[in-house]
């Protein structure tokens, strides 16, 4: 049931982004006309050259911030869910099977303990070693960075996390500023 509601969740947020995305554009392209029209009555080049500049806050937030935003969120929310679903899980088979450790017995950490709880102390075969597991712990790895460090990868971190944002390109990137970076159809694929 947890699985089944969180499936839903993850297509309803992939919906939600994917029309937010549509809005975003659009108040892209009002924004550009309206800035637009109104620099074209400026005669005086400097005056108009000065109203860009200012209007160009305007428009940094409209196509970069904002949509950074929707992006991270949303990917750190599918990843979330999905987090939750799994330790939802373990927890019905821990009390399902009497298990004699519960989940929070265990050391670590997220996707990480759920598998080491379910394989070692549930029993469960797991897919421990498919490319659709691995993908997921890496986009929690990549969630990390986005929740805990503002997107900014740790000197340490950056050799593997280049590596990990390599599989998810062209959806999620790696800036030269050691930043990682979200990309609009990241959160679909992770629903995928």
């Amino acid at each position: 049931m947890q699985i089944t509601s969180t499936m839903i969740r993850l297509e309803e947020l992939s919906v939600f982004s994917e029309e937010m995305e549509r809005i975003l554009r659009d108040e892209q392209k009002r924004l550009a006309k309206r800035v637009n029209k109104v620099a074209e009555g400026y005669k005086d080049p400097e005056v108009r050259q000065t109203y860009l500049d200012d209007m160009g806050e305007d428009w940094d937030r409209m196509a970069k911030i904002f949509p950074t935003i929707l992006r991270t969120s949303v990917f750190a929310r599918c990843i979330s869910d999905f987090e939750h679903a799994l330790f939802a899980l373990a927890k019905r088979h821990g009390l399902r099977t009497q298990a004699a450790l519960d989940l929070s017995d265990l050391r670590g950490e997220g996707f990480k303990k759920v598998e080491l709880y379910l394989v070692k102390v549930i029993g469960l075969p797991f897919p421990s070693n498919t490319a659709e597991w691995k993908q997921l712990l890496n986009a929690s790895k990549i969630r990390n960075v986005l929740v805990h460090n503002d997107g900014r990868v740790k000197k340490e971190d950056r050799a593997a996390l280049k590596q990990i944002v390599k599989q998810w390109e062209p959806d999620v990137s790696y800036s030269d500023r050691d930043e990682i970076i979200v990309g609009e159809h990241a959160s679909e694929k992770l629903v995928e």
